[in-house]
């Protein structure tokens, strides 16, 4: 995908935060389209897969549908970044586990190999085997025929529910997102690391479904971007600091993890919160909006460190959207909203006054910065 997909009305909408659902689309497309283009050069640095891409095709031509919905899964690109930078076969053969996953779902027959990690098998998007294997990493054989899923001598004939050694990947209503507790390329810190008991699950589905709620009756048009864009959330350890940990991994658009927050509220705004990040990538993988090249550290109001140009504008992005969910907020007589609109406008207005003399911004960077900038100045 191209700059030029997007016409100027476009761009000036996502600068003013308020781009429409078909707007967001286009942005969306750019992590499918990472991913295909990449995917080939990682035969270069690494053959294995070469099993794996050819199984892929077979998938793509039975479901083009099902087969990209599961490379738009996120942590697919995640897997994939890791391979490029580091091709060793613990990591790159973990593409045998994401190409068997997409045929299931695109019912495609084959037998082949997938990896296995002290005998745990995980199917991305679908579910984690638990084959009782002591090694710390082998790979073990699999097939699908017939509608049933045969791995080592586990059969499986419905995928979406728990089982015998099998424990399914589960969906919040809210949304219909994947609460992801079992893949290994999540992409962040924190992350939970087993699974949830039915008890803290049912939990953050009502944490979740709180939020949303909130999201669909204040802020629709944020509500229906979630809901076409978020689909997956990381269950998080809470973290050290004074504010629960959240993030989004830099290359799994449509990612987010966060630790319990105490109220609808919060859940919304963090939700807001780490999704402009998401775009924000996919908004610089399309657009130069600065030069790389320049390595000037700018003071940050979100961080302690000098950050680059880069990261400073990452924090004004975000938290421009956040502001204008606690905006929106006052209106509905949120009595916390004030004071955290006032508090994010001051250090919005303490980043652009860093970066307004900067020369690492291009054209297009400097009509972004000032689309907004205009933006915070609605925000009375």
């Amino acid at each position: 995908m191209r700059k030029y997909d997007l016409s100027a009305a476009e761009w000036d909408d996502i600068a003013h935060c308020r781009e429409a659902v078909a707007t967001l689309q286009k942005l969306m497309s750019t992590q499918l389209s990472w991913v295909l283009l990449l995917l080939p050069q990682s035969l270069k640095v690494a053959p294995t897969l070469q099993a794996a891409c050819d199984l892929l095709k077979r998938a793509i031509t039975a479901d083009r549908a099902a087969a990209f919905r599961l490379l738009g899964h996120p942590p697919v690109a995640v897997w994939l970044g890791r391979t490029l930078r580091n091709p060793h076969w613990t990591v790159a053969r973990y593409g045998d586990n994401i190409a068997a996953a997409a045929a299931i779902l695109s019912g495609v027959e084959f037998t082949g190999q997938v990896l296995a990690r002290k005998g745990k098998v995980v199917l991305p998007s679908l579910g984690v085997a638990d084959l009782g294997l002591t090694e710390e990493w082998s790979l073990v054989p699999i097939g699908h025929m017939s509608d049933k899923v045969i791995l080592s001598d586990l059969v499986l004939t419905d995928v979406g529910v728990d089982g015998p050694r099998w424990r399914a990947s589960r969906r919040l209503s809210a949304g219909g997102v994947l609460l992801d507790d079992l893949e290994p390329y999540r992409g962040l810190p924190r992350e939970v690391l087993v699974r949830l008991s039915d008890e803290d699950f049912a939990r953050w589905r009502d944490m979740l479904a709180a939020a949303w709620e909130l999201l669909r009756q204040n802020h629709p048009a944020m509500a229906a971007q979630l809901d076409l864009a978020l689909t997956l959330l990381v269950p998080a350890l809470p973290g050290g600091g004074s504010t629960p940990y959240s993030g989004t991994p830099r290359d799994g658009f449509g990612c987010i993890g966060l630790a319990p927050r105490p109220t609808a509220a919060e859940v919304a705004e963090t939700l807001v919160h780490e999704f402009a990040h998401s775009k924000f990538s996919a908004i610089i993988r399309i657009s130069a909006l600065f030069d790389p090249a320049d390595e000037t550290l700018f003071a940050s109001p979100w961080r302690e460190d000098p950050r680059p140009l880069s990261g400073v504008l990452h924090g004004i992005y975000s938290f421009l959207q956040v502001a204008i969910f606690w905006h929106t907020q006052r209106e509905f007589g949120d009595e916390a909203a004030q004071f955290h609109l006032g508090t994010a406008r001051e250090q919005l207005e303490t980043a652009f006054t860093a970066i307004r003399n900067t020369s690492g911004l291009t054209e297009d960077g400097r009509k972004f910065v000032a689309g907004m900038a205009d933006r915070l100045r609605s925000l009375r």
